[in-house]
């Protein structure tokens, strides 16, 4: 599916992890990329268009992957830019289509997210799914934005390892980069891993 739109648009696709297959998959009233990335997310999948690529990836096999870079307040150019949106996250989520039903649980006493519309077609597809929707919701709880000397190396897709800012300690994953060769800068997006 991705192969197709890829080329339909004139990208090339790069896929990172592998999905399982899905025996039916509809697209009704919405654009391809917005199809793509629905049906991305429910594989556990992020998509990125950049370059001239669709780049698909296990974005939670990414997570585990070895920091590209460590980072402490002295490294940093300026203050960064912390953002906690964890208040409110799912605790659960329970997939239903007809007589199947599967629920992911991390937290019971949260709010729990109900999905009706996914259609399965048996439990171990509904569980898989419920996981990465409710996986997918948690993710961005703890943003932030870093600016650090140019680094070619910092990229979409590496880890970064913080340490002595606290409660921000600990892995994070680049979701953005922007390197400014006239400022000799390097910006990037991250979300910390939970």
């Amino acid at each position: 599916m991705g192969g197709e739109l890829a080329a339909r648009y004139g990208l090339s696709l790069e896929v990172y992890g592998s999905a399982p297959a899905c025996p039916r998959i509809d697209q009704a009233g919405e654009g391809d990329f917005a199809f793509l990335s629905r049906f991305a997310r429910r594989e556990g999948f992020a998509l990125k268009i950049l370059s001239g690529r669709l780049v698909l990836y296990d974005w939670r096999q990414r997570m585990q992957s070895a920091p590209a870079l460590a980072l402490s307040p002295g490294s940093l150019l300026g203050d960064p830019a912390f953002d906690d949106r964890s208040d409110g996250l799912y605790g659960g989520c329970t997939l239903s289509w007809g007589e199947v039903s599967a629920t992911a649980q991390l937290d019971a006493a949260a709010d729990q997210l109900a999905v009706t519309d996914v259609p399965v077609s048996d439990y171990a597809q509904a569980l898989r799914y419920a996981q990465n929707l409710l996986d997918y919701s948690r993710r961005g709880a703890y943003a932030g934005r870093m600016e650090v000397p140019l680094s070619l190396g910092v990229a979409a897709g590496n880890m970064a390892a913080l340490s002595g800012f606290g409660l921000a300690d600990g892995l994070w994953f680049v979701d953005r980069a922007v390197h400014d060769f006239v400022r000799g800068t390097t910006t990037f997006w991250a979300v910390k891993t939970q």
